[in-house]
């Protein structure tokens, strides 16, 4: 499998609400997270889904996650960017199977990065099994491919 910028020896695209839940509760998107701070997994991203994330982040339900667990929203967002290989999307995507057009900037940055894999909770991805030849999987299926369930 390739190895990325930061390590890894998986490349993966992540869907926000992971990092989000990976963030603010212990479970399996917490032990993505670890993984892709152990270099065992290359997070690919671009600014569109980090700007996302920010914004996630200061949901106002949210916010009180993130205080409740003594972090910020600056920093909490400033650590999953650190840990990204940005990259900058090419003209637009379009994919007419997809159900919700506010996930195309996952696919978009999957069609950059080419990752092993997008990973997501999301059923509108999720129905989709794959994007441009990209398994499309649950954390689960994800921390299995990756030997951690």
């Amino acid at each position: 499998m390739p190895s990325g910028r930061n390590g890894g020896d998986v490349k993966a695209v992540v869907d926000t609400n992971l990092p989000v839940s990976g963030l603010l509760w212990p479970g399996n998107p917490y032990r993505l997270l670890d993984a892709i701070l152990d270099n065992r997994v290359e997070l690919c991203s671009t600014e569109a889904l980090l700007a996302e994330l920010s914004a996630v982040l200061r949901r106002p339900r949210l916010a009180i996650q993130v205080a409740k667990r003594g972090l910020d929203a600056d920093w909490s967002w400033s650590f999953i960017r650190e840990r990204c290989s940005i990259l900058t999307p090419v003209g637009t995507i379009e994919f007419p199977a997809l159900r919700d057009r506010k996930d195309l900037p996952v696919l978009a940055a999957a069609a950059i990065a080419a990752p092993d894999f997008i990973i997501t909770g999301d059923k509108d991805l999720l129905v989709l099994n794959e994007f441009a030849g990209i398994p499309i999987v649950t954390v689960v299926e994800a921390l299995k491919r990756l030997g951690l369930a």
